[in-house]
Formats: C-alpha cells, sequence, structure tokens
C-alpha cells in the first residue's frame, strides 16, 4: 500500500511521489527516536496535512501515543495563546510563520518569549534559512532546529539546533545515509540520499537512483561523514558567460541589507551571457507601492552591487511589499518570476 503526496510544485508543475506505508512509519519513528519520543509530547500541526510536513506531524503523534492540536490555518497570535494554554512542546514552521511567531512572542503576548522557549522543538524547513530569522530565533534563545526533508523522503532527514551554527549544517537521523555526485572541487555536487523514508518512486515518471541506490533529491550539498550542508537547488544554479552562478549565495548577501526581508533570485536569459541573475526582494517594514517603489529598488540594487563579484549582480531588482506564498507559507517562486518578468525595466 503506498500514499501518492504531491511536491509543492515551486519550480515546476507538482510530481505525485509515492511513498509506501514503512516510508511513512519508520521516517516517523527515525524522527522520534531522537526529537520527538518520551512522554508530554504536544505537537501544533499547522502545516496542511496535504504536505508530508503536516501530515507526519500526525503520524509521529500517534506513534508516540501522543495528542496533537490541528489547525485549519496558522495564526501566530493563536498559535502562542495556545503553546501557553496546552504546553505545547513541538511545531514545524516555515521561515514566514516562523518571523510571525517570533514577532507575537515580542509582543509580551501569551507569555511571550517564555512560551516561545519552552518548547522543545521549532522545526524551521521548507527553504534554505533566512539568516535575519535565524538571527532573531537566536537572540530570543527559541529552540529552533533547522531542517532538511521533502516530499520525496517522507519529510526530515537531517537536522541542527542553530545555537550550533547558522542552521546551513545539519547532521542525518539514523538509518539515513548520503553522498555527492559529480562534485566539484569545493567539494559541491548533487546530494543522493538512501534511507528508511526515501520514496518508491514518482506516479507515471522514472526514479533518479545512482548505481547504489542513492535517490539523487536535485539538491546541490557539501557531505561530509554523516554532516550535510544544502548550497543550492541545483536547478537553480545557471550558467553564465561560462561561469556557474549560485543564487541562494546572492540571495544570502541581498538578505544582509537594511529592510529586506526575504529574497529570490533566478537566471533570466540573455541574449549575451546566456542567462543573467534577476532579484526581487520582499520589504515587509517599508509599505512598498506605487510612490517609493523604483526609489527603493534602486537604493537595494546599489548595496547589492557594493557587496557582490560583477558576474553575481543582478542585472535587474525589484523591491516588493510581500510575496505571493502557497499555503504553508512557502514563496510561490512561479508566481513571483512571472510577476519579476512583467515588471518594466526603466532606464
Amino acid at each position: 500500500q503506498s500514499l501518492v503526496m504531491f511536491t509543492s510544485g515551486t519550480t515546476g508543475r507538482a510530481k505525485g511521489a509515492q511513498l509506501s506505508a514503512r516510508n511513512i512509519m519508520d521516517s516517523a519513528l527515525a524522527f522520534n527516536s531522537v526529537l520527538g519520543g518520551g512522554g508530554n509530547v504536544l505537537w501544533q500541526v499547522g502545516l496542511p496535512l496535504y504536505h508530508i510536513g503536516g501530515f507526519q506531524m500526525v503520524v509521529r503523534s500517534i506513534l508516540n501515543g501522543s495528542p496533537f492540536i490541528l489547525y485549519r490555518r496558522f495564526e501566530a497570535d493563536r498559535v502562542l495563546a495556545d503553546a501557553q494554554r496546552f504546553r505545547a512542546t513541538h511545531i514545524s514552521v516555515v521561515d514566514k510563520t516562523l518571523r510571525d511567531l517570533l514577532e507575537w512572542a515580542e509582543t509580551g503576548a501569551h507569555g511571550g518569549v517564555d512560551t516561545l522557549r519552552a518548547y522543545r522543538c521549532i522545526l524551521l524547513g521548507g527553504a534554505a534559512p533566512n539568516p535575519k530569522t535565524i538571527a532573531q530565533a537566536q537572540r530570543l534563545e527559541a529552540p529552533v532546529l533547522s531542517s532538511y526533508g521533502m516530499t520525496e523522503t517522507a519529510s526530515l532527514v537531517a537536522f541542527s539546533p542553530i545555537d550550533e551554527n547558522d542552521g546551513r549544517m545539519l547532521f542525518l537521523l539514523p538509518g539515513y545515509d548520503a553522498c555527492v555526485v559529480d562534485a566539484d572541487d569545493y567539494g559541491r555536487g548533487q546530494l543522493g540520499l538512501r534511507g528508511p523514508g526515501v520514496f518508491q518512486g514518482y506516479v507515471g515518471a522514472k526514479l533518479p537512483l545512482t548505481a547504489d541506490g542513492f535517490f539523487l533529491t536535485g539538491d546541490t550539498a557539501v557531505v561530509q561523514g554523516r554532516a550535510i550542508t544544502i548550497e543550492e537547488r541545483t536547478d537553480d544554479m545557471f550558467v553564465s558567460g561560462g561561469e556557474n552562478v549560485y543564487p541562494e549565495e546572492i540571495r544570502r548577501k541581498l538578505l544582509e541589507i537594511d529592510g529586506v526581508t526575504d529574497a529570490y533570485v533566478y537566471g533570466a536569459p540573455d541574449d549575451t551571457w546566456g542567462r543573467r541573475p534577476v532579484a526581487v526582494v520582499e520589504m515587509a517594514g517599508s509599505h512598498v507601492g506605487p510612490g517609493n517603489a523604483l526609489t527603493l529598488s534602486r537604493q537595494v540594487h546599489a548595496q547589492a552591487r557594493e557587496r557582490l563579484a560583477r558576474i553575481y549582480q543582478p542585472d535587474r531588482l525589484f523591491a516588493v511589499d510581500a510575496f505571493p506564498r502557497h499555503g504553508i507559507g512557502k514563496i510561490d517562486r512561479s508566481a513571483l518570476q512571472w510577476q519579476a518578468d512583467c515588471y518594466l525595466d526603466v532606464k
């Protein structure tokens, strides 16, 4: 028997991943053995059950004999209030929902930071860690664990407490192995994973496996023993003038700029260089609108040029008030790229 769970489709058409009952249960048991076992566990399930991250919170609870709170939608005010009232121990979030939770805690509502610190595990996933969000969580001493997983692996396979690093170097759960395929001079290559949660294949599509059975994730990583550092979605990397350009490196520099709360970078077609980087930055606190969007875009663009090597400098950069997002709070990258392609580049 298997469950077909659709991938998020943030970079293209969603695919149906076939997960066996054994995949799902063994993945949950691996998590519980390290992070979610024992008594007095209470998950707050604020992600949709049609996403593997939400579904697995329920499975972990059932296998652990623990209760859980199921939400129709994530509302930081209510989640924090329930955490205080019911003494919740575990929650899974993406960057946007974590930011909302941290901001509510800082207001002092529902026990504020004390309620936040009472969690045993605030599991952050869904995308590369946002350095600004990580810094805020560290300042508040929130027990946030950065994580890596995907629909194809029945959710989480690696994690790390952010008090140990910036959330990028992660450690594999028991039973999982990782390798790198076609590594460059820096050890970066496509990440392969093998373990109990790795799925059976896609509906109507070939399963990308190495000869020794590692699933090729499509992500670029460095593997050192049982530690993995996720560098980039392989599909996001592009070649510009014969050089590899990694959008995540540009994104991290953009997030250092004051006022920028999130960033998205992609390679747009270019007649001369093949592809060139285009960036969109979210400035949630700057009230971006028709009256100031151009000025803010130019200001951020100028600072970006100072921080980046020439080949990494975005040819175009646009500031917006808020990114389009999927229901769980992940950036809708297809919609954002379409919006960016529609903007006028006035010179």
